[in-house]
Order: structure tokens, then sequence, then C-alpha cells
């Protein structure tokens, strides 16, 4: 589980500490780095695969420098987030500084950093500071990551994707593009299929069809047993939000399972419904879930434990969860103002 992360330079953060618990349900208002938060921690994680993949254990040592060695990394095989160039990585585009994100978790404490090269290339390796030991256990047991964002719309035709097009494109927000390939591999898992079938049947009563075809994947849903067939397509945007949550989150199967707004295009009695399912999904499967949302219904939901407000500062306790909807309805000048009267 991670207990703590710490971000330099990377897009809002100049410098932000952020404090995790088990379940989290962190809240703030548009634009404060709710989604940057969530790519900061999934790009740390893609950058160490990236170097543990490419740099054999013999060479995992500082050299005399001090440093551990580098290796490039270019702008086309980066998935955390879309970029353009790799400048936008750093924030106000200042690269001079590496990014740097460092993980203190239950088995380890490892940070990483990216290194500008140029728009198309960076560099990547561990922080100077990072023990051996640290890094050699987080290489025996690396940090998966599961990143769900909203549904993005559904391409009307869907054809099999090559491995890792699916999580790419979650990771840039176009699960809807996806949805289609993640069933069909889903359904290949036995238990993985039945947990997505209980899912949908929980929410809607509904039944998912075995994905098939031949150029193209056909995935179909009944209202129950012995109704009619209907593709996804015609399929309402809350059935297909849930659908989406539920498949990205058994495709991925990250240590750390990571929901951007869950309550997307659903009512709010169901916004609560999933709240409370991701906790229990989570728990089944030995997961930390973190829930990006600006729902007051679950706000309301979330035990104060919980919930965190984001803010300049950092993860911030809420007194009380009427606190946090209050302060997602005050205006941007209101938020800068009671930060200067607070810092």
């Amino acid at each position: 589980m991670i207990r703590r992360v710490e971000v330099r330079n990377f897009k809002k953060f100049k410098a932000m500490d952020l404090d995790l618990a088990e379940h989290q349900v962190v809240v703030g208002p548009n634009n404060c780095g709710k989604t940057t938060m969530v790519q900061s921690i999934s790009m740390c994680c893609e950058v160490a695969d990236y170097w543990l993949q490419r740099v054999v254990p013999s060479e995992r040592t500082r050299g005399p420098d001090g440093r551990y060695p580098s290796v490039d990394l270019n702008l086309f095989r980066f998935n955390s987030l879309p970029l353009a160039d790799f400048g936008d990585l750093w924030t106000g585009k200042e690269t001079g500084e590496p990014v740097s994100v460092w993980l203190h978790a239950d088995q380890y404490t490892v940070g990483f950093e990216v290194l500008y090269q140029g728009p198309e290339v960076a560099s990547v390796r561990p922080h100077q500071e990072v023990a051996s030991r640290q890094l050699a256990r987080y290489g025996r047991n690396p940090l998966t990551v599961a990143c769900v964002t909203p549904l993005s719309g559904l391409d009307a035709r869907e054809p099999v994707y090559g491995a890792g097009v699916a999580s790419r494109r979650l990771k840039h927000a176009r699960g809807g593009s996806v949805l289609r390939n993640m069933l069909l591999a889903i359904s290949r898992h036995e238990d993985k299929w039945a947990t997505l079938q209980d899912a949908v049947r929980s929410f809607f009563g509904y039944e998912l069809s075995q994905p098939g075809g031949l150029d193209e994947i056909l995935v179909r849903y009944r209202h129950g047993p012995g109704g009619s067939w209907h593709d996804i397509n015609n399929a309402a945007s809350g059935f297909l939000q849930v659908l989406l949550v539920y498949a990205s989150a058994l495709h991925e199967e990250g240590a750390v399972l990571m929901v951007d707004e869950p309550d997307a295009h659903l009512h709010m009695l169901l916004q609560e419904k999933i709240y409370h399912h991701l906790c229990g999904f989570a728990r089944k499967r030995g997961s930390q879930l973190v829930v990006t949302t600006h729902s007051e219904v679950i706000i309301n939901a979330a035990s104060l434990h919980d919930l965190r407000f984001l803010s300049a500062g950092g993860l911030r306790e809420v007194p009380h969860a009427r606190h946090a909807v209050g302060t997602l309805r005050l205006e941007t000048s209101d938020l800068v103002l009671a930060e200067t009267e607070t810092g």
C-alpha cells in the first residue's frame, strides 16, 4: 500500500506531498490537481517498470558520479498521459530540473526521475538518494496501478487491438474506444467474467453475452433471462459507465485502483452504490482504492477517515462532509483568498 507520494516539478505540482489511506476519497474544485495526482503515481510506476526492464540487476548500481544509470524514453512509448511534447510534463515547461516522484509504501521507499532531453525524448532513472536495497525490493515486487477514467464515448465498431493498446488508451481517458477489447480479454478468465457479470446484474439486472466476432468484436446485453439481445452501442450511458469501471479494474488488475469520477453519468442512488461496491471490490482483491470525485453523494457516503480535500498544501482532512461540499461550490477567487488567509 502507498502511504505517501512526493511529487516535484510535475504539471501543476511544483512541490506536492500527498498522504494516502487504504481507501481514499479525494475531493476538490476543478483544476485543483486531482487528475494530476493520479497521473503522477501512474507515471512513476511506468517509468520504474521501463527502467527495470532495460537495466539488468547487475548494473542497477550507482556510477562514479553517485547516480544510477539512465535510459532514454521515446515520447511515443510513454503511456501514462497524452503529451504532444515532453516539455508539457514539467511545471510551467521549466525543464531545467528533473520531474521526480517518490513512493513511500509498506515494503519500500523509492523515487524515480525524468530528465528532459528534447520534445520527443527524455531519460529516466532512480533518484540518487534511493537506497540500493530499497530499489532491489521494488524490483522484486513492483507496484501495479489500475487507472479508471470516466466513459469517453463508445466507438461504433471496434477491431481487436494488440497488447498494451487498452492500457494506453485508458490512461489517455479513451476507455470507450477499447471497452470491447477489455471485455474480450476478461471473458477468457472464468472468475473475472463471473465477477463482471455479477456487477452488471447487481446494478441493472442485465446480462452480457460472451464477446465474439471475427474482424470486429461484438458484445451484446439483455435485460434479463429470455429477453432480446441488444448491441452495447444501444446501451444507456449509465450502464456503459458501470461496465467501463469494472472492465477496466478487472483488465488492469492493480495493487492500487485509482478511479477518476466513478459517479459520471450515474443517478444519485447508483453513485452511492458504486462507491460502496468499489470499496468491497478493492477489499476483496486486496487493492488500495483512490477515488476522485465531485459527487456530493459520494462525499456524504465516505467516512471522514477516508475523505481528503486536495489543495495547494496537499491532502487535508475534512472536519465534516458538508464542509467539503461547501468548498466545492466556492468560486476560484474565493479559494485563492482562503489559501492565502490559511497559508
